[in-house]
């Protein structure tokens, strides 16, 4: 027994020679080291879930291999060579450890310190998230706290762009559009109940002050359910630099959720929209007017995103915008097709040369190939393009339910408005969808359930006004077709609006009232303010099919934009027209295949 102490110090002495005890020290900072960086590189490199137990278990096999190797073994300048026995050195000789073993023990030693420290202290300040839990977010506006609400275009517009970018995610299951969330700009809006209306599980809100050149950006991440606060940051930075904090946002966002985040999508959320602070000022003062319901209200976005691409002739977004609202100008006979084509052409292609990323811009041109060029196959493979470019996108949908409405696959459209509606719960779409698959029950019970949320909307009226009147109940559709009138502040102010009311005047059989609306129509008409087919869609709606394929024909002639309308409206507005030849030939003309 008296000998053990000494034996047992005479073999550590060994350990310590053989190199044994340095090897083990740095062996079990490289496991650490590997261990934590699989772990953490697994889910966003979509690894299986097993595949941290393997490199644990390779790594553990491993150890004692390392182990056998160093007391055995020496690496030398001149190679690996057995390690000599205690017996066969010299006395005199000292056995030094290389100064390199040592300074590999020291960093070791500090590595494994520090990252026990890091997981320790570092960790209390990361939230746990429930990772069971769908991704599926809402990003409200942020609060202006200027108390100029002259800014609140900067506000919103940080709110549009932060959404934008999570579009491009594909992992996020949903992310609430903007016209979803643009109505909860109350800052005392409990997030729960928010959260319960949009359906989602994570709320992001944020706030925005502007101070001279100066501005302070806020943003938390909540689990919405509990409220409670996953994530929170600030940024104080010059006004210059606001064009890059929607990307980083979103980015968070993605990392803090632990969404797979593919490095395309990151480097399409990284890449800067302008370098030109007033261009993007421009650029998000003409989006603030893009989503308006009037002929001014769009052309004041117009004017803005000129401006913008003026600063910036390299501003990709700036482009696709402007397109977008060409193709409401023509769609909506605002303004006639010739003078809105080629600069809506050249605006998307010019997009989508300076960023292919852009889901939107392909669906934009996928819009503009069916207005203006009457292509109804060739679009089919732009908007599935801008699907996989921008899944969550809302937009991107819509405009896909649009061109699915015009080439009448209405059952197609009934599938994509249910996605639409799940990405923006405040969308009408699948009401509208409904009406046009000639299905009028359903999309009736669908606008009155919606109207509980948004009584005062222009479109629901119109369109309970359309399906009661295709129903024959005649008292209903005038009711509603008033209310859609009144929102508007009378008929004079749309002739679009006043063109759905005189038909369902004229379908009730209202001829006097009726008359009076086409009235108003020929001398907006005149003056170049009214589009041919609004008095054939009155004309039809009195039966008067002759003067109603007179101005379908003028239509025709003059290429307008409403004509895209023709081949779906032939089932409700135009339907008494289809055993007409003149009727079924324009169709034709158009590239519409007609029913047989």
């Amino acid at each position: 027994m008296p000998d053990n102490p000494n034996k047992l110090s005479q073999f550590w002495q060994e350990l310590k020679r053989r190199r044994v005890v340095h090897v083990i020290i740095v062996y079990a900072t490289a496991s650490y080291v590997i261990i934590e960086l699989v772990t953490n590189i697994a889910e966003p490199l979509n690894l299986p879930d097993w595949t941290p137990t393997l490199v644990i278990v390779l790594l553990a096999i491993g150890f004692p291999i390392a182990i056998i190797f160093s007391w055995v073994f020496d690496v030398t300048p001149e190679g690996i060579e057995k390690t000599k026995s205690i017996k066969e050195i010299p006395k005199d000789e000292k056995t030094l450890v290389p100064s390199s073993w040592r300074i590999a023990t020291y960093i070791s030693v500090v590595i494994i310190a520090g990252l026990i420290a890091f997981n320790i202290f570092g960790g209390r300040n990361r939230a746990k998230i429930n990772e069971s839990l769908a991704k599926t977010i809402a990003v409200l506006p942020f609060h202006n706290l200027t108390g100029d609400s002259n800014q609140d275009f900067i506000s919103l517009g940080l709110t549009d762009e932060i959404i934008s970018h999570l579009y491009k995610v594909e992992s996020f299951e949903e992310v609430r559009s903007f016209t979803s969330v643009r109505n909860y700009r109350d800052p005392n809006l409990n997030t729960p109940e928010i959260a319960e209306e949009l359906d989602v599980n994570y709320i992001l809100e944020g706030t925005y002050k502007r101070m001279g050149d100066e501005l302070k950006i806020t943003a938390q991440l909540i689990e919405s359910r509990n409220d409670k606060h996953i994530w929170t940051d600030d940024w104080e930075l010059p006004y210059s630099e606001v064009m890059g904090i929607p990307g980083e946002i979103a980015l968070q966002i993605a990392e803090q959720l632990k969404a797979f985040i593919t490095g395309d999508e990151k480097e399409r959320i990284e890449k800067f929209p302008t370098n030109n602070p007033e261009a993007y000022q421009q650029y998000l003062l003409g989006k603030s007017n893009y989503w308006g319901v009037t002929q001014e209200v769009v052309e004041k976005g117009i004017r803005h995103f000129n401006r913008a691409i003026q600063l910036d002739p390299n501003f990709a977004l700036a482009y696709l915008y402007l397109a977008y609202s060409y193709q409401y100008m023509a769609r909506y006979a605002w303004i006639h097709p010739e003078e809105v084509y080629q600069k809506a052409m050249e605006a998307v292609r010019k997009a989508i040369e300076l960023d292919d990323s852009l889901g939107e811009a392909y669906a934009v041109l996928g819009l503009l190939m069916t207005i203006f060029e009457w292509d109804f196959h060739g679009p089919e493979a732009k908007f599935q393009k801008a699907i996989r470019l921008s899944p969550n996108s809302a937009e991107v949908y819509s405009a896909y339910a649009t061109y699915l409405r015009f080439t009448g696959r209405y059952e197609e459209n009934i599938k994509i408005a249910k996605k639409i509606v799940e990405l923006n719960p405040r969308s009408n779409a699948l009401g509208s969808a409904y009406f046009w698959a000639g299905k009028y029950d359903e999309s009736i019970e669908e606008f009155i359930e919606f109207a509980g949320t948004d009584t005062r909307s222009v479109v629901i009226c119109i369109y309970l006004a359309y399906a009661y009147t295709m129903k024959g109940a005649y008292s209903e559709a005038i009711h509603y077709a008033i209310c859609g009138d009144s929102l508007i502040g009378g008929i004079s102010n749309s002739p679009m609006i006043a063109a759905d009311v005189g038909w369902v005047y004229g379908k009730a059989g209202e001829r006097d009232k009726a008359e009076e609306i086409l009235t108003m129509l020929h001398k907006a008409y005149k003056s170049g303010k009214a589009d041919p087919l609004s008095l054939a869609q009155v004309y039809a709606g009195i039966g008067d099919t002759d003067r109603a394929m007179e101005y379908i024909q003028k239509g025709y002639e003059l290429r307008s934009g409403s004509l895209i309308y023709l081949y779906c409206m032939s089932n409700t507005f135009y339907r008494d027209l289809n055993s007409d030849p003149r009727f079924t030939q324009i169709i034709e003309k158009i590239g519409f295949k007609v029913k047989q």
